[in-house]
């Protein structure tokens, strides 16, 4: 079970560390390019964009049922470069609207809602470092182990150690106090 468990959790780290190069390149292109996808079903609209530095995911939730002749699947699209903009703030709205807007050191999050439409416009937008860094834990928290692993592994290599638990075998150096394990062999009687 600990193997499948380890094997798992290499895994993971693999493709978190793929993720974590991807959303690198994607970082360096948004300052060169705005690269967007979008798609429009049923229930909506969606779209992810890169804008200069930051990743930007904005979404309309409605019923769109009546209007089959608007949905489409994801279509990629190049523009020019843009930095993230709160486009809600351009749109006209109801009387029974509600907005809600938080933004903090880069990080942003605007809404406008509407109960009585059962609408919602939302829009979020996060540096690309922070989805950069999170995509690397995985694969940091992989390589400390492993080197934690090492490590300790050659520590208890020492000589005058316990190979099993690394305790000190200078006072008894037939037999490991902490653990039992017979480090000599005696010679027969």
């Amino acid at each position: 079970m600990r193997r499948l468990v380890r094997q798992l959790f290499m895994l993971c780290s693999a493709l978190s560390l793929l993720l974590c190069m991807a959303v690198c390149v994607l970082w360096v292109r948004s300052y060169r390019m705005s690269e967007q996808m979008n798609w429009r079903n049923a229930g909506g609209w969606r779209s992810i964009r890169s804008a200069s530095g930051n990743m930007e995911i904005a979404l309309l939730l409605a019923d769109w049922s009546d209007s089959p002749h608007e949905f489409r699947g994801p279509r990629y699209e190049r523009d020019i470069v843009n930095p993230p903009f709160n486009y809600l703030m351009t749109m006209g709205g109801n009387w029974d609207d509600v907005n809600s807007d938080w933004e903090w050191r880069g990080f942003a999050w605007h809404q406008k809602r509407n109960r009585r439409r059962d609408t919602l416009h939302a829009e979020g937008y996060v540096p690309f470092w922070s989805v950069a860094a999170a995509a690397a834990l995985l694969p940091l928290g992989w390589t400390t182990l492993r080197l934690r692993s090492s490590v300790r592994r050659r520590r208890l290599m020492e000589p005058g150690l316990c190979p099993a638990c690394g305790y000190d075998l200078r006072a008894t150096p037939e037999r490991c106090p902490e653990c039992g394990l017979l480090t000599q062999l005696r010679p027969a009687p």
